[in-house]
C-alpha cells in the first residue's frame, strides 16, 4: 500500500511538472462505501497530492 502511495504522489509530481499549468481534476470510482482503512488512505492521497500540486491536481472521488 506504500509503495502504491509512494507510485501515485510521484505520478502526481510528474504531472504537475508539465509546461501547460491547469487545474486538473482526476474521477476516481469506488465500488465500496466510503469507510475503513481503505477509504481514510485514498482520502489522504487525494488531499496530500492536491497540496503538492498547489492545488492543481483535484480528485472527484465517487
Amino acid at each position: 500500500m506504500r509503495n502504491l502511495v509512494k507510485a501515485g504522489l510521484t505520478a502526481a509530481l510528474l504531472a504537475g511538472a508539465t509546461v501547460a499549468q491547469a487545474e486538473t481534476t482526476l474521477i476516481l470510482g469506488e465500488a465500496g462505501p466510503n469507510r475503513g482503512a481503505r477509504a481514510e488512505s485514498l482520502n489522504w492521497f487525494a488531499e496530500k497530492a492536491t497540496e503538492l500540486s498547489g492545488g492543481d491536481l483535484q480528485f472527484d472521488i465517487q
